[in-house]
């Protein structure tokens, strides 16, 4: 397993983890550094336990507010996706509309064409009938 100096706060800490990890494991330990100077620029030099807490305490704040934003943006995302179907269905039905109103105009013309061929044979009929 690879073994990682990671600086945390002007002190190094090795660490193990797993195989391809050591990238993640580094940009983390970049972000907890940097609370963790912030924090040391603040207060001063603090035990390291307590730094490491704070620290990571910061990082969990942020982490929870990220959360929270991202609950917030999901259902501003859900609720836009039902606008949207929602948008969609009376799409749909107004297309449905207007392919019935067609549909009902060709079925009258149709009528009216029907109606002048019914008028025509019975007229030839009436002829024939005088033959």
């Amino acid at each position: 397993m690879p073994e990682v100096k990671l600086e945390i706060g002007g002190r190094v800490f090795p660490v193990v983890c797993q195989p391809g990890e050591e990238e993640q494991l580094s940009r983390a330990a970049a972000m907890l550094d940097g609370e963790a100077e912030k924090l040391q620029a603040q207060i001063g030099r603090i035990p390291e336990t307590r730094m490491l807490l704070m620290a990571g305490l910061l990082l969990a704040d942020r982490v929870l507010d990220a959360e929270t934003d991202a609950t917030a943006a999901r259902a501003r995302a859900d609720a836009l996706t039902l606008d949207l179907r929602t948008a969609e269905e009376r799409s749909a039905g107004a297309a449905t509309d207007a392919d019935v109103a067609s549909a009902q105009s060709e079925a009258a013309a149709a009528k009216a064409t029907l109606d002048r061929a019914a008028e025509r044979l019975e007229s030839v009929a009436d002829m024939l009938e005088a033959l």
